[in-house]
């Protein structure tokens, strides 16, 4: 699997930036200004710069286990505990 995350862009624009996640990315949603990327947790990069704003259930004992579904303002995803909603602010 890949660990990088590149950003949004037209296939003929120059490559500005790409960003790595700890494990094979398995999903990738763009939501608000916000990019999640799945990778059995959950990065959320800014995709402008492709800084990493936060990581979520980025541990042994939780981890996200589906592809995203965006709707309005939040993006969803299944985990081996729970389904989260996640806002896109």
């Amino acid at each position: 699997g890949h660990t990088y995350v590149y950003p949004p862009a037209l296939q003929s624009a120059p490559l500005l930036w790409k960003s790595r996640t700890p494990a094979a990315n398995t999903a990738i949603a763009l939501c608000g200004e916000n990019l999640f990327v799945n990778y059995q947790g959950i990065a959320v990069i800014d995709p402008r710069s492709g800084k990493l704003l936060r990581r979520l259930y980025d541990s042994d004992g939780e981890f996200t286990t589906s592809g995203f579904a965006v709707a309005g303002d939040h993006v969803f995803v299944l985990g081996n505990k729970a389904a989260y909603a996640l806002s896109c602010r």
